[in-house]
Formats: structure tokens, C-alpha cells, sequence
């Protein structure tokens, strides 16, 4: 039951995740074991699927719900300490968010690289053989030369700092994820009959 609303809530590269099907069939006991021990080593991941595999084998085994419902209120205490309520004031869509700021970073490291080869094309001409005529493109080689170097430097200063928010809005998102699977779960477990339709008389 669990498995297939979390495959009509989310896209697939969400909840293909967090479904497993195993090929034997462990005590449920056994299940709720391994949620447990997954959280314990932070796996949060593998410690819902254990949960959803648990939970899917009896809807009503309190252990597993009381472990989603802590699971749940640490994950929103860590979203708030991470201040993920006021990132989303001002990015709604934190995956859209990120995805800009990968964009970004690609596009840096682009314009570096270009930059990169044309301070070794720049240098090379520079270590010709001297000449009259080529005194003067030296002195225009140089003047190029020194504003490539200003610009990498100013990329290369810009490039970490996308580097840090790309790691901090990454965490963010995967906190909001965990949050919106396990919130489901505890709703199909509170209120199955809301997701049955006309499968319940």
C-alpha cells in the first residue's frame, strides 16, 4: 500500500529510492531491526526504507510508527537549525534552486578553462623571438596578459563560494525530501482509508 502511494506521490527518481523489494521474506522483527540499525550508522535513507518494508508488512506495528514519528520531528528540528524555512522564502522550489547553482558552477568552470588557454596562447606569443615590429603586440599581449589573470583570480574567488551553497542547499533538500516521504508514511498510517478509495466498504 505504502509502495504504491509513494510511486503516484512522487516522481520516480524519488521514490525508486526508497522502494526495495527483497527476495526473501524477513520476520517483521527483522525489519524494524535494520531500520534501526541504519539510523544508528545515519543512513537515513535505507533506515525509511526499512520503515516503509516494516510498515508494509503490518500497517500497525507501533514500533515502526513511533520510530517514523521521532525520525520525523528530528529531521523538521534540523531543517529549522539549518535554516531551511528562510531559504524557502526566497526560493520556493529548492531543487530548482540547486539546479540554477550547478548551472552556475558549470558555466564558471567554463569561462576558467577559457581563460586558463588563453593565458598559455598569451604566454606563448609572449616567449617569441624579438623584433621591432613585434615589440609593440608584446606590450598588448602583456596588458591582455595581466586583465586574464585579474579575471581568473576574480572567478576563482566567485567558484568556492558556489561550491559552499551547492553543499549547503543539497543538504537542505535531501532533509526536505526525507521529511515529505515520512510525513506521507505517518499519513497512510494515520488515515489509510483516505488513500484506499473504494477498496474500503
Amino acid at each position: 500500500m505504502i509502495n504504491e502511494i509513494l510511486a503516484n506521490t512522487f516522481e520516480k527518481h524519488i521514490w525508486a529510492r526508497y522502494i526495495k523489494e527483497l527476495s526473501f521474506e524477513p520476520s517483521i522483527e527483522t525489519l524494524y531491526a535494520n531500520a534501526l540499525l541504519n539510523l544508528n550508522k545515519h543512513e537515513t535513507e535505507k533506515a525509511i526504507t526499512y520503515i516503509i518494508l516494516t510498515l508494509e508488512a503490518d500497517l500497525n506495528f507501533r514500533p515502526a510508527q513511533h520510530l517514523a514519528r521521532t525520525m520525523l520531528f528530528g529531521l523538521s528540528e534540523e531543517f529549522l537549525k539549518k535554516k531551511g524555512p528562510a531559504i524557502k522564502e526566497k526560493n520556493r522550489d529548492l531543487n530548482k534552486y540547486l539546479f540554477s547553482l550547478k548551472q552556475s558552477e558549470i558555466k564558471l568552470e567554463k569561462e576558467i578553462l577559457v581563460l586558463q588557454n588563453n593565458i598559455a596562447k598569451i604566454t606563448a606569443k609572449l616567449n617569441e623571438g624579438f623584433s621591432i615590429s613585434s615589440f609593440f603586440k608584446k606590450k598588448e599581449n602583456s596588458s591582455q596578459l595581466n586583465a586574464c589573470k585579474e579575471q581568473i583570480n576574480v572567478l576563482n574567488n566567485e567558484l568556492p563560494k558556489i561550491k559552499k551553497e551547492i553543499s549547503k542547499i543539497s543538504e537542505i533538500a535531501q532533509i526536505e525530501e526525507y521529511t515529505k516521504v515520512i510525513a506521507l508514511i505517518l499519513e497512510v498510517v494515520m488515515h489509510p482509508r483516505r488513500f484506499s478509495g473504494p477498496m474500503i466498504i
